[in-house]
């Protein structure tokens, strides 16, 4: 335990020296930061990073902005847009399967429309449904088991004031 939290402690500090160094304008780059830890690769696009890759030898995690993971896509609410930092994913070490991916989306639809658009895409799949109202609005969730490879969970949010809903997508594969 001690050596995974020294190695992401590690990843932790060269992450923090990679991110400040990703506001420099320019054209396709890669940068690659090693420590006995592991190493950090950061692919960066005019100036904008792109793909981050942590490796240890607990697993790699790696942090992409602008895409959506392919896992992730059937479940995606027609219309909705990604938000800021809205996709990541995190795999282990290859020879264990596993890993998650999550993504951030917003659409202007009220938050009960996309309630019956996921009870009518998912009830096929049996998920299992909450809702509850709270003092900022309406919040929601579907997850979605898979017998031996983890599943999908969906949270929905009201946005205050009529303005949309926001949606996390988080698929975890065992």
């Amino acid at each position: 335990m001690a050596n995974i939290m020294k190695s992401l402690f590690a990843a932790t500090c060269i992450s923090i020296v990679v991110l400040s160094f990703a506001g420099c304008k320019g054209k396709e780059k890669t940068r690659l930061y090693s420590t006995k830890e592991g190493k950090v690769e950061v692919k960066e696009s005019g100036g904008e990073m792109q793909e981050m890759k942590i490796t240890t030898k607990e697993g790699t995690a790696t942090f992409r902005t602008g895409e959506i993971s392919e896992d992730i896509k059937p479940f995606v609410y027609p219309g909705a847009s990604r938000k800021e930092g809205g996709a990541w994913s995190i795999q282990t070490n290859k020879e264990k399967a596993g890993g998650i991916s999550s993504t951030y989306l917003s659409t202007k639809d009220d938050i009960d429309r996309v309630i019956a658009y996921y009870k009518e895409s998912l009830k096929d799949k049996k998920p299992e449904y909450a809702e509850m109202t709270t003092p900022n609005g309406k919040m929601a969730s579907f997850t979605v088991k898979e017998p031996d490879r983890g599943g999908v969970t969906i949270v929905l949010n009201e946005i205050p004031q009529g303005k949309g809903t926001e949606i996390h997508i988080t698929k975890v594969i065992r």
